[in-house]
């Protein structure tokens, strides 16, 4: 769940503001469950006259618990977020879109899981009818980790579909897939989710 605000600034700049918690509840594993919290604020800043890219900046606290226990925190960290994407419109109702972000931690409470990540993307998006989208979202990320001599390759790989039900709000159904690489082994692992949101939206 979250909230969120994106004020228009000029006619290609824009702010950002969101705040969002999250639980993830694993199958087998129980003791694995935790919940993220995260506040991010930015700029997004769109450049028309180079195919429409899209460049953003970004600080974000996030902060991590044992399961549901939200004052029961085991780490947090302070990072600053920066990203590119070009999209590329197909017709009327697909979008292609290519981009690349870093991820730089400047400060983290518990040090041994502070990192940095390097991402590449590839999007893709088709709307099946005025109300129904389809979302998909490919991402390889190297996380190099400050302590233990640790790197680690992430690929992952989301889906979603979603239906506006009203102008302000949409309902979606989201799944991911994720394969990661340690350089201690003991890190590597696979995962897959499956979820819901609700969104609602109100401009003015």
């Amino acid at each position: 769940m979250g909230v969120f605000y994106e004020p228009r600034i000029t006619r290609t700049l824009y702010g950002f503001i969101d705040v969002r918690q999250q639980f993830f509840y694993y199958d087998r594993y129980n003791g694995f469950d935790f919940g993220s919290f995260d506040a991010e604020a930015g700029l997004i800043y769109s450049l028309p006259q180079f195919h429409n890219l899209i460049l953003r900046g970004e600080y974000d606290f996030n902060r991590l618990t044992f399961s549901d226990r939200v004052l029961d925190e085991f780490f947090s960290n302070h990072s600053l977020i920066a990203s590119a994407e070009l999209p590329f419109r197909i017709g009327r109702a697909q979008q292609l879109s290519l981009g690349a972000d870093v991820n730089i931690s400047v400060a983290a409470d518990h040090e041994s899981p502070r990192r940095n990540d390097y991402g590449v993307f590839l999007g893709y998006s088709v709307f099946l009818t005025r109300s129904l989208s389809l979302d998909s979202a490919g991402r390889v990320v190297v996380r190099d980790y400050y302590h233990g001599d640790r790197t680690d390759v992430s690929e992952i790989l989301a889906l979603s579909a979603n239906y506006r039900l009203t102008s302000w709000w949409t309902a979606s159904v989201i799944s991911s897939f994720a394969a990661s690489q340690s350089s201690h082994s003991v890190f590597s692992y696979n995962v897959a989710n499956v979820g819901g949101a609700i969104a609602l939206s109100v401009k003015f």
